[in-house]
């Protein structure tokens, strides 16, 4: 029994093989029964740049480097951003809140972002993605970056304070 390794093919694609002999005097057998085979779905690879680039009232911006559609070619389908107040795992994966509003995938190792919003104030979030390609794989979950949003609520409890200060003759004004 003989084999070969066949390479160089395009992933997620249908190939037929067949074979025939060849002696030393160049006689060929007829051609053998014909085998099919698919070449395997690769799955995106992760994205391990995702970073944090500014935090307001209500949102945290991110931004990662594009990942491929199967491992580091081509062009993945979708993003799947997802946040919480814990931190991401892939065992809390699917209990965190989907975000909204990601970009349409880049080609490979292209900068791209997008604004997390409808966040409450004043909160640290955890942040993660995973990409999807056109089969349905999905990648492993991205690191995990976080952030806190900017409180817009003056602290409690603070009364208007009164200064006073003297004047020239000895006496003394508030402000």
């Amino acid at each position: 029994s003989e084999q070969t390794i066949v390479s160089s093919l395009t992933y997620e694609q249908g190939y037929y093989f067949a074979m025939k002999a060849i002696d030393e005097s160049g006689n060929s057998s007829e051609l053998s029964n014909i085998a099919q085979a698919d070449t395997a779905d690769v799955s995106p690879s992760a994205t391990n740049s995702l970073s944090v680039t500014e935090t307001g009232e209500g949102q945290i911006t991110i931004q990662w480097t594009a990942a491929g559609d199967d491992g580091i070619s081509g062009l993945a389908s979708t993003f799947d951003v997802r946040y919480a107040t814990e931190n991401i795992t892939d065992s809390n994966w699917e209990s965190s809140a989907q975000a909204t509003g990601e970009p349409d995938p880049a080609s490979y190792g292209t900068l791209q972002s997008m604004v997390v919003s409808g966040l409450a104030d004043d909160t640290v979030y955890y942040i993660a993605l995973k990409t999807v390609d056109d089969q349905g794989n999905v990648s492993a979950l991205s690191n995990v970056v976080s952030g806190q949003t900017d409180d817009i609520m003056p602290p409690a409890g603070v009364s208007t304070l009164v200064a006073q200060a003297p004047l020239g003759d000895g006496s003394v004004i508030g402000i």
